[in-house]
């Protein structure tokens, strides 16, 4: 991942692996804070989803099942976060959310 006049370019990789986590086609260039804000609330979803989970009388390995999913989804956006303040500081910046 680079960070170029405010947007992060995300390599073919990330493009595939984020892909595939978030379930939906992911485009190679955002605007910096849009990105970082975007997973955000991706994150703040799931954590809602494993609090309902747990207030759930399902069976125990499907729920289990379900907040490792989830745990697992928190975790790449936690990374890809993590990517771009590390792209945005490299190239000498900073990313201020709105």
């Amino acid at each position: 991942m680079k960070y170029r006049d405010g947007f992060l370019l995300l390599d073919k990789e990330e493009v595939r692996l984020l892909s595939l986590t978030l379930m939906t086609d992911v485009e190679a260039t955002y605007a910096a804070s849009e990105f970082i804000s975007g997973l955000h609330e991706v994150q703040a979803e799931a954590e809602k989803h494993i609090q309902e989970i747990s207030l759930q009388e399902t069976p125990e390995r499907r729920r289990s099942l379900q907040v490792d999913i989830l745990k697992q989804l928190i975790s790449t956006c936690e990374k890809f976060k993590g990517r771009g303040y590390t792209a945005a500081q490299n190239a000498g910046c900073s990313i201020q959310l709105h």
